[in-house]
């Protein structure tokens, strides 16, 4: 089961409309469309949607969404790693030397790894957004 129907679940098997399950988990009706229709929650509305499967007893929704959400989490670890390499590099180009194991690189250099590092948060983005439908 994907996260969006795991969350379709959640509402319909306690009998809701849209509306009403916004109301009760504090949303707006639109952003209970979007995620039912493939769009990624926050990690914070996910976590509510995983205690409010566990309250309901859909263990099933539960389990759906705590990979979810572990998945989200795996993603935020991956792009903080790869800005920190991002922000080292910059510090030793601007230090004028090679620093936390980094060799000095040109100018040039510089611009293709951070467009680099750009190019691999596109791409992770597509793939949460990808995987989310």
């Amino acid at each position: 089961m994907e996260s969006s129907e795991a969350i379709k679940q959640l509402r319909t098997r306690q009998g809701l409309s849209q509306q009403a399950f916004a109301v009760r988990m504090g949303l707006a009706i639109r952003s209970v469309a979007r995620y039912e229709a493939g769009g990624a929650p926050r990690q914070e509305v996910v976590d509510q949607f995983i205690q409010e499967a566990q309250r309901a007893g859909f263990s099933d929704v539960a389990e759906t969404l705590e990979a979810f959400a572990a998945k989200l989490l795996e993603e935020r670890a991956a792009c903080v790693e790869l800005a920190k390499h991002c922000i080292r590099l910059v510090i030793s180009e601007l230090d004028g030397g090679p620093k936390y194991g980094i060799e000095p690189r040109t100018p040039e250099q510089m611009v293709d790894t951070l467009r680099a590092a750009v190019k691999w948060l596109d791409k992770a983005a597509v793939k949460r957004k990808d995987d989310a439908e």
